[in-house]
């Protein structure tokens, strides 16, 4: 109490007066406590609104903009920015004022705070606020770490730095609860997409075609529109089946989330472990920091198994416990890790040849092979390769700007002729190169592959003479259409692969080029065509 109760008798004038000034002094005193009391009560209300206002919030950016207006309300910040992890990255969502922060700088000067010990999000994704203390309040949802908040110009008030960080805390696990809500609720229930062109009897997205051979993919393809089903695709180099994965993902029950695409031809075999399912920091030579691999990057999503036979068999034994269980440990790590992720698998061999060869498990082709769709090559889709032709020819013309061209009839009917090694994808550069050379809006024939000339030699250029015209004998009566049709462009093939590796001297890699084909598959035809690579080469080596 302000003052103290005297015991002076002797003037009782006096001591009215005193106990008039210790009677306003204990008023004083209660009328502070009830402020204290008032704003105590005004800003736990405050914090009450702020976390009805987040759940208010329906999407990453409405969570991160109010977040950054509660900081500024009840603790005076003049720089904040939100992050979420990604990937093992962060990213800045959204900050104020706007370039307050910059997007991804590491941790490196003493004057930043580092994250809470245990909080597993690392220091060096941090962003640094320029010669400023940064304050760094994790955002936790219930199992894992959402992302962060970064502060800068806390205001020395009413709070002591003790309650201004249970504050930031309490904002944090606000922020945290609420984007893990947004994202449970978004797997649950995924927001109907709509695609840009709607389906007809014969299109499943990009996939165009109304031959016999079309409709069998076509059909199986709408019966598993919307499921969350495994599915393999079977099929040549270049017959669209990456875009298929993609699709067959986009309209799924898991369109919301990542789909990750693991080409297995191209990592080398040593590393092809710690692609898949990411390495601990140390776990080798090299691994200085803890790295996610495709699997974990995919929760929640589709993991696309790009060309899966080239898979080594050592690594398919952990897929195949990964497709099993759902978990799996990182290289160099001892914590088993789930992750929910669904499976399109995609080769251009045949799963079932390459079990048969022992390059690839059985167990793993079972595991793999429960919807299989096979996508048939072009040459045998017939008048598919006009309709694919004119698409992709309105694709091109209005990507440069130019007129629409004219499919004459000589173009469709070298176009359908032409057996198309590398195609789709070869029609596609195809029709882009001949629309740019020609004129006036027609294609020129002479642009166009089977064509006289140097670029694409025919079986008459082989053998230095005219091509041999099959007589319907007998013998040919008595075979099918497709096996006539196969035997015939299988000896084109043959001509054709032999004249290109020719005119390189036998080498693949200008090869390839030439006839705009994967090396890879270049090489498969050499062998099942039998063709004496070496001989061609000793014949084309300088003497």
């Amino acid at each position: 109490m302000g003052a103290r109760l005297t015991s002076t008798w002797d003037n009782p004038q006096q001591q009215v007066l005193r106990y008039a000034a210790d009677l306003a002094a204990l008023y004083e005193e209660v009328e502070h406590v009830r402020g204290n009391l008032h704003a105590l009560r005004q800003r736990l209300f405050g914090i009450a609104r702020a976390g009805l206002q987040l759940v208010a919030c329906l999407s990453l950016e409405q969570v991160s903009d109010r977040l950054l207006s509660l900081v500024s309300e009840l603790l005076g910040c003049e720089k904040a920015g939100v992050y979420t992890a990604q990937a093992g990255r962060l990213r800045l969502v959204s900050c104020s004022p706007p370039g307050a922060f910059r997007a991804l700088a590491p941790l490196t000067s003493s004057r930043l705070s580092t994250i809470e010990p245990g909080s597993g999000i690392e220091a060096q994704w941090l962003v640094a606020g320029q010669d400023d203390l940064v304050r760094v309040i994790p955002m936790i949802g219930r199992q894992r770490e959402i992302g962060l908040i970064a502060c800068v110009g806390l205001e020395d008030g009413e709070l002591t730095h003790a309650e201004q960080r249970a504050l930031l805390d309490l904002l944090g696990s606000y922020g945290g609860i609420t984007l893990e809500n947004l994202n449970v609720d978004s797997r649950r229930h995924p927001e109907p997409r709509t695609p840009a062109t709607p389906d007809t009897p014969d299109t499943f997205g990009d996939l165009l075609g109304d031959s016999p051979q079309t409709q069998p993919t076509l059909h199986a393809l709408r019966r598993l529109e919307g499921l969350d089903a495994t599915v393999l695709l079977e099929g040549e180099t270049g017959t669209g089946k990456s875009l298929l994965a993609h699709t067959l993902h986009a309209r799924g029950p898991r369109a919301a989330k990542p789909c990750v695409v693991v080409n297995c031809s191209a990592i080398p075999e040593s590393l092809v472990e710690s692609e898949l399912f990411g390495h601990e920091a140390g776990a080798f030579t090299g691994a200085t920091r803890l790295h996610r691999g495709k699997v974990e990057q995919a929760a929640g999503g589709t993991l696309f198994l790009d060309e899966v036979a080239e898979l080594p068999l050592h690594s398919q034994a952990k897929l195949l416990t990964f497709l099993e269980t759902k978990t799996f440990t990182r290289v160099g790590g001892e914590r088993q890790l789930d992750v929910d992720v669904r499976i399109v698998a995609a080769t251009n061999r045949s799963l079932q040849a390459c079990v048969n060869e022992g390059t690839f498990r059985t167990d793993l082709y079972y595991r793999l092979n429960v919807f299989a769709l096979e996508l048939p090559p072009l040459r045998a889709r017939g008048a598919d390769v006009v309709r694919l032709a004119q698409r992709f020819a309105a694709e091109v013309a209005e990507r440069y700007g130019l007129e629409c061209p004219t499919l004459t009839p000589e173009v469709k009917a070298r176009l359908q002729s032409y057996p198309w090694p590398g195609n789709i994808r070869e029609l596609r550069n195809v029709l882009e190169k001949a629309i740019v050379l020609s004129e006036a809006g027609v294609i020129d024939p002479r642009l166009l592959p089977g064509a006289p000339g140097p670029e694409v030699p025919g079986l008459g250029e082989v053998d230095g003479a005219e091509p041999e015209v099959e007589s319907v004998d007998t013998t040919v009566a008595e075979e099918s259409f497709s096996d006539a049709k196969a035997r015939i462009v299988e000896r084109w093939e043959r001509a054709y692969v032999t004249a290109i590796l020719r005119s390189t001297g036998g080498n693949l890699t200008r090869a390839a080029e030439r006839a705009s084909m994967d090396k890879k598959y270049l090489r498969q035809k050499v062998r099942r065509l039998e063709i004496d690579l070496e001989g061609i080469r000793s014949t084309n080596a300088p003497s």
